[in-house]
């Protein structure tokens, strides 16, 4: 409340000082002020590329024109109509942070003003107006954002810029310096006549308008090559965390953000964002911090975020289609567990990690008993069906780490990993033999079948894959051959 009454103060100030001032200027002088002060507002001019990105309002020559060419009071009418209209008039933000950055402006404009207006009071000389009041452009511009600095304490918001003190008072003082010094050539050519201070600013309003207009294409040309540049680089990256990180970075430079998220509820309105759709997961792009206040950016930079968001989307449904056809690879179609080619793979992972940690592993290699009668008397499907139910029980009976496939036919191997102890590998071996022996109906008919396992341990029995397996299968023939019961 306090805030809001200092501002509508300031304001009041302001006004109450041009009123009773009678003090007379051209009408010229004040038109013509006032027309370039709505003409840099209404086209900045927006510089740089990626975070360095920023919109210039070249305000500096309006104010060195205003100082030079009117009265105190007509120069503060002058300066401060066009801007605190723009505020006012436009919703880039709240009523209430309009207001505060309306009065900013104003304060700014008085102190600075009467700092000049001191300096003229002691001197007419133009060598010494000029440089003063270029001075006081500067002056004024550092009193407008240690006021931001101000403001945001005030309000309880945490202020912690990511520049020099020196370059957040005084952001870009080049453009700011020219600017000024263009004011100061427009200033000196209005006081020799009407029309000639009319010729002056048009053609200076027509070179700011080409090179705003140039600016612009600039920067569509340089959004659209970034834009291509990330399809580039996403259809490169084979995982959706390196995909994300990059999207989010391209954003971030895009929309001058500190940081662009990707999360899994959208934020209530009217928060900007992009919705990425991978095979109907909807996640959102959104930006850590509002985006550009430059008129008409926040339109062009909300197609830039939904743009990331498609190319994103595109990259992560290509990534997430690539891993699932990489893991139906290495499955067995019938069953579901891992085929031959993807157990080797373990294996060989397995035999690394071993010689690594200097640890044993077992394996076990199984053949189904009676399985063959069963698919001869009741057909392949219900033999399919059979091999289903086995692989699921030998499934959920293996303990977490250990790895099930099945090799070919009714053969299924075992990787019993972490490394267990001589006892932990038999115990696991009768408890695979006892779950697939329990009775099961396949389609109504009550079935049973049995499996031989045969263990091979790494090292003592093979230092590869296919040497492990071929242990194990040599092993599993003969406790098939040690019961009689075990036919095929």
């Amino acid at each position: 409340m306090a805030l809001n009454v200092a501002a509508g103060v300031v304001l009041a100030a302001a006004t109450a000082l041009v009123v009773l001032d009678t003090t007379r200027a051209p009408g010229w002088h004040v038109l013509g002020v006032v027309v370039a002060g709505l003409f840099v507002t209404t086209f900045p001019l927006v510089l740089g590329s990626g975070r360095a990105r920023a919109a210039y309002v070249l305000d500096g020559a309006v104010f060195v024109m205003a100082a030079l060419l009117l009265p105190p009071s007509h120069a503060l009418l002058a300066l401060t109509v066009p801007s605190v209209a723009f505020e006012l008039v436009t919703a880039r933000r709240h009523l209430e942070r309009r207001l505060y950055f309306a009065a900013g402006t104003t304060l700014s404009n008085l102190v600075a003003l009467g700092l000049f207006a001191s300096i003229a009071a002691a001197t007419d000389r133009d060598l010494v107006l000029v440089p003063a009041a270029i001075a006081c452009a500067f002056a004024g511009i550092a009193v407008y954002h240690a006021g931001m600095v101000v403001l945001s304490r005030l309000t309880g918001v945490a202020w912690a810029p990511r520049t020099a003190l020196l370059d957040f008072l005084l952001p870009a003082r080049r453009i700011y310096a020219i600017s000024a010094a263009v004011g100061a050539g427009l200033a000196l050519i209005g006081r020799q006549g009407a029309a000639e201070f009319l010729v002056a600013l048009a053609i200076a309003a027509a070179f700011h308008l080409l090179y705003w207009q140039y600016c612009n294409l600039v920067l569509a040309r340089m959004r659209t090559d970034r834009l291509f540049d990330l399809a580039t680089e996403l259809a490169g990256l084979t995982t959706a965390a390196a995909v994300e990180r990059r999207a989010t970075k391209v954003a971030a430079e895009l929309l001058q953000s500190d940081r662009v998220d990707v999360v899994e509820h959208p934020p209530a309105p009217p928060a900007v964002t992009a919705s990425i759709n991978v095979r109907g997961q909807v996640r959102w792009l959104v930006p850590s911090s509002a985006l550009s206040n430059i008129r008409g950016a926040a339109e062009e930079e909300r197609r830039a975020l939904q743009t990331v968001a498609r190319v994103t989307s595109g990259a992560l449904e290509r990534i997430d289609l690539e891993e699932e056809l990489r893991a139906e690879s290495r499955r067995d179609p019938l069953t579901g567990v891992l085929n031959r080619a993807a157990f080797e793979g373990e294996l060989r992972v397995a035999i690394a990690r071993a010689r690594r940690d200097k640890r044993s592993f077992a394996i076990a290699y199984g053949d189904l008993d009676g399985f063959k009668p069963i698919n001869d008397e009741h057909g392949h499907q219900v033999g399919d069906e059979v091999l289903r139910h086995v692989a699921d029980r030998l499934r959920l009976g293996s303990r977490a780490g250990d790895v099930l496939a099945r090799i070919g036919g009714d053969e299924f191997v075992l990787l019993f990993h972490p490394p267990a102890g001589e006892l932990d590998v038999e115990a696991a071996v009768a408890r695979a033999q006892a779950d697939v022996a329990a009775p099961m109906d396949v389609e109504g008919l009550p079935l049973q079948v049995g499996i031989s396992l045969g263990v091979a341990s790494w090292p003592e029995d093979g230092d590869t894959p296919q040497a492990l397996i071929r242990a194990a299968d040599l092993r599993m023939y003969e406790a098939k051959r040690r019961r009689p019961d075990a036919t095929r």
